[in-house]
Order: structure tokens, then sequence, then C-alpha cells
């Protein structure tokens, strides 16, 4: 929030910001009324995975540039 008083983000930022956060409240909404058909244990492993490959993605694309 900090950067973004300052100056420092782009228009294309608040943009994509402005059209991912209804996006984010409409998905935590119907996630809570209509749970995906896996278990906890299933669903703990699927979401550590996916955080796992991002922060991969995230730390080689930082050592190519």
């Amino acid at each position: 929030m900090i950067v973004g008083f300052q100056g420092g983000l782009s228009s294309a930022v608040w943009w994509l910001s402005a059209i991912a956060f209804p996006l984010v409240v409409i998905g935590a909404w119907l996630g809570r009324i209509k749970p995906p058909p896996l278990s906890d244990i299933a669903l703990k492993r699927a979401v550590f995975f996916l955080l796992f490959a991002l922060g991969v993605f995230i730390m080689a694309s930082a050592l190519l540039y």
C-alpha cells in the first residue's frame, strides 16, 4: 500500500487489482458455499504444491533477469 500511495504502481497494476478483487471475493464465497469434492488432506497437499510451484517459478524468473 505504501508503494501505491507513493505512486510506484502503474495504471495496469491498479486495473488488474480492480478486476481481481471481485473475482477473489466471489471465488472465496463460492468455495464456502460449495466446497470442492476433495478431502481436507488432499486440498492441503494441492495448495502446498501450487504454492511451491509458484515459489520455484518466482525464484527462477528472478535468476534469469
